[in-house]
């Protein structure tokens, strides 16, 4: 059994500010309690039984800074909500106060049991896993509401707008502009589950043959939550499905049961000192990664406002009566906010849809290579390494308009809410299950045991990763209705070349080395030494390059090609473009710039990930010194170097959109050389 404790908070996010005016974020807190508890028993000589179960605590709380600050006492605030300050919008000066608060409680659990069982070649292991995800939050903000002073009213009208005299004046007078409340969504407990089994038998068919078979099956549900304050858009109907009442407990999202993922691997003695291995296997991802965190789900959270009352008006309460609170529900009914809602006020959705029919994301993957002992205690190993992947995530903005509505809000200036294909709601993303991805590589790796000294481990790989969603900084484009596979192109993941190098050298000088062993003055100056050293180099990630939106249906925008030749947009070396700074794109005055702005009316031709950032290598070299201080107490003196050699690393380009003046210059680059000495007691 083990259990840990790990209590941080308060985590401060901002400086502590003796001052109820601060308008950050209060501490967060958090306290995870972890307990694992097994117990292995042997059956047999050859029949072992293990069971585990494991269990997680991890609440996390941010508070306001001053959540018992009495508005009535010290603001002379008669209605009030809540015990903190509301925030103060006063033009000219800025906002005060704070009254965000989020709660939220994760509890993962599992139980898994496995049975391992041996006899003659075979080696047969098999369990059983069941896993739980739970998360309960809260999270609200703007709780104790926020009133506005913009200096209209003692202004007497536009003249005083935005004037900081008027605004305090109006402040001083308690004549409120507007003023809102936000009703916060009811605590929510997100809950799905996870079934597994697998069986697997390792079978040394004979002598030189090793065959490895697996079978697992597995499924996982679609999240519900408990209390039903669980709600999404319906992409088939445009209807807010809504837990309990117009849908199921997990909005009609269907559950797929029949997943099987087989393996195999082989391994064939070929001589002595050459081994042929191979393996395929089908890997399933999960769902729970794409839920989000604390998510508001559209029609369960709402803002009561007390709207403009017209130029140079204020509202018919005064600042020192506060919000009328018999206006403010302590639920929202989301239904009735749905069918309310219209194009001039559409409905809030916060959070992402999914499609009902998506399944398990699906990965296939395979290997062939030969590993050959060389001599040295040195074994070298090559291999093809590849994978495919189905039904992988990507977020799309599907509630933006179709492409041929961009001459209506282009040009025909037609507001893009009248446009959009779900237009009582507000802009929402969806989660789809449909984007895919091929991977295939060469790899080599040369390992040398700890002998004579020396251990020596070296890595390469020679890569490419094609996909048509990364769901890490992409910049789609496309519109939605059009099919993913326009944008397939190279992976924000990928890395064409890896080298990681890494050894361990104890210098052979001192006691039972090979030079001065006999030598006691020698050896005890000279001996002790460990010399080490990693050198990493790596091809940079790819980028995107892309320009302003002139076609405002768009979420993103990448301009035309007009040098096909050029698609990277890369010049050959970085120049120098002014203090602190080096061009790695071509600059857009240039004539040899290989991109135009695309239509207004339309998208670019450019596709995803063209260009890439620029790559990296670095050398960290150590050399230890241990002093024996007893028979099992050893003292050590420790010297590194993080890229001893100093060289300059450059960062990402500062933007890749080609209208902005930051286009295509580096302005950073990682650390430099450091050095730090230490000391160490091993006993």
């Amino acid at each position: 059994m083990t259990f840990s404790h790990i209590n941080e908070g308060p985590r401060i996010l901002a400086r502590d500010f003796d001052n109820v005016l601060i308008t950050t974020v209060g501490p967060r807190y958090r306290n995870i309690r972890r307990l694992t508890v097994g117990y292995t028993r042997f059956i047999r000589t050859n029949l072992i039984n293990e069971f585990i179960a494991a269990s997680q605590r991890d609440p996390r709380v941010i508070e306001p800074w001053f959540p018992n600050f009495d508005v009535t006492k010290e603001l002379g605030i008669a209605r009030r909500i809540g015990t903190t300050l509301p925030v103060i919008t006063i033009s000219g000066f800025g906002n005060f106060g704070n009254s965000s608060v989020q709660r939220w409680v994760h509890q993962p659990s599992s139980l898994q049991n496995i049975v391992t069982w041996t006899r003659g070649s075979h080696a047969v292991r098999s369990g059983v896993q069941l896993y739980q995800n739970q998360f309960w939050y809260i999270s609200a903000g703007n709780t104790t509401g926020t009133y506005t002073f913009n200096g209209e009213i003692t202004g007497l009208g536009a003249r005083g707008r935005d004037n900081p005299v008027n605004a305090l004046a109006d402040l001083v007078l308690g004549a409120v502009k507007t003023s809102s409340i936000n009703v916060p969504q009811i605590p929510v407990c997100r809950v799905n589950y996870n079934f597994a089994a697998f069986l697997q038998d390792d079978w040394k068919v004979t002598r030189k043959l090793t065959l490895n078979l697996g079978l697992r099956y597995e499924f996982e549900t679609k999240q519900i939550v408990k209390n039903n304050v669980y709600s999404r858009v319906d992409l088939d109907t445009g209807a807010l499905l809504v837990a309990g009442k117009n849908a199921s407990r997990n909005l009609n999202l269907q559950n797929h049961y029949l997943n099987f993922s087989p393996r195999l691997g082989v391994a064939f003695a070929l001589t002595p000192k050459t081994i042929l291995h191979s393996g395929a296997g089908v890997f399933r991802s999960n769902f729970w990664v794409d839920n989000g965190e604390m998510v508001s789900y559209p029609g369960w959270t709402g803002t009561v406002v007390q709207v403009d009352q017209g130029l140079g008006r204020a509202q018919p309460f005064r600042f020192s009566e506060g919000f009328p609170v018999e206006e403010v529900p302590a639920v929202v009914d989301p239904l009735r906010l749905a069918a309310e809602a219209s194009v001039s006020r559409p409905l809030a959705v916060g959070a992402v849809t999914y499609s009902p029919r998506d399944k398990l994301p699906l990965i296939y993957q395979w290997n062939f290579g030969i590993q050959r002992d060389i001599g040295g205690d040195t074994v070298v190993d090559v291999s093809y390494v590849a994978s495919r992947s189905l039904w992988l995530s990507r977020t799309i903005p599907v509630n933006n308009p179709r492409l041929e509505r961009s001459a209506e809000v282009v040009i025909q200036r037609v507001p893009i809410q009248q446009v959009r294909p779900y237009p009582r709601y507000s802009p929402f993303n969806a989660v789809f299950y449909d984007a895919r991805a091929a991977y295939h590589s060469l790899q080599m790796r040369a390992s040398r045991r700890f002998r004579s000294g020396l251990a020596l481990d070296a890595n390469y790989t020679f890569s490419k990763n094609l996909d048509t969603a990364s769901n890490l900084e992409d910049s789609f484009q496309i519109p939605w209705q059009f099919h993913h596979r326009l944008e397939k192109g190279l992976s924000a993941l990928d890395r064409t070349h890896i080298l990681s190098v890494g050894w361990v050298y104890e210098l052979p000088f001192g006691r039972n080395k090979r030079f001065f062993s006999d030598r006691k003055v020698l050896g005890a100056l000279l001996g002790g030494f460990e010399f080490n050293g990693i050198f990493n180099a790596s091809t940079g990630r790819p980028l995107t390059i892309r320009q302003n939106n002139t076609n405002l249906i768009l979420a993103a925008q990448r301009p035309d090609v007009i040098d096909p030749r050029r698609l990277d947009g890369r010049l050959s070396r970085p120049e120098e473009a002014g203090p602190g700074a080096r061009r790695w794109l071509i600059s857009p005055t240039s004539p040899d710039f290989p991109f135009r702005p695309s239509s207004p009316l339309g998208f670019g031709n450019l596709g995803r990930n063209t260009s890439r950032e620029p790559g990296f290598w670095t050398f960290n070299l150590s050399l230890f010194r241990s002093f024996p201080l007893a028979e099992s107490v050893k003292f050590e003196l420790r010297f590194e170097a993080f890229n001893a050699l100093n060289h300059v690393n450059y960062l990402e380009p500062a933007s890749t959109n080609i209208d902005t003046p930051a286009y295509g210059l580096i302005q950073g680059s990682a650390p430099a050389r450091q050095i730090q000495v230490g000391a160490r007691i091993s006993f």
